[in-house]
């Protein structure tokens, strides 16, 4: 009768035992060290960094605007700063600042087209992003994967193509991540 009062007192026993070699409590302390790391992490990647920044200000768009013409019209905006950041003259946006110090890094190290992909995957993000504004569901699998590939894909891709990787192989992993 004694036995389940056993198997109870050993198995709080093995949810209370830390693993061995583990910290036991991870202080405020470490916490604020990590994320410092993982920030200089990403500070090192400003195309990475802005890029993402981007796409957050755009997925929430939709949650912010009250009125469509509103999200139209800030869409608008971030065409047209797309646009001009690539053009050499980005606005006064800490997104469009960060991505155009990013491309001067970027035609530094390389002479090849690799900013006017990027620019391309930047619209094709906006562009779907806009489409997509009134956040319906998607009618079939293949208007999902379709979103996917022009979204998330898409964003890998740039990021991908600022980086000095080439490949085919990570581009078509790129786009199989994406869906």
């Amino acid at each position: 009768m004694n036995r389940p009062h056993i198997v109870g007192h050993g198995l709080r026993r093995l949810v209370q035992t830390p693993p061995r070699g583990a910290r036991g409590i991870i202080t405020d302390a470490d916490v604020v060290k990590a994320r410092k790391y993982c920030q200089s992490q990403l500070q090192a990647q400003d195309a990475y960094l802005a890029l993402r920044a981007l796409n957050l200000e755009l997925v929430r768009l939709p949650e912010v605007v009250s009125n469509p013409v509103i999200g139209q019209l800030r869409m608008q905006f971030w065409r047209e700063s797309i646009d001009k950041t690539f053009a050499g003259t980005p606005p006064a946006e800490p997104i469009c600042i960060l991505l155009h110090q990013a491309l001067q890094d970027l035609r530094a190290r390389s002479r090849s087209s690799t900013a006017s992909s990027i620019r391309f995957w930047a619209q094709r993000v906006i562009k779907t992003r806009e489409k997509h504004m009134d956040n319906r569901p998607f009618a079939s699998l293949a208007a999902l994967e379709e979103y996917a590939e022009n979204t998330y894909s898409t964003l890998m891709y740039a990021v991908l193509a600022a980086m000095p990787l080439r490949s085919m192989q990570v581009d078509h992993l790129a786009s199989h991540i994406g869906k």
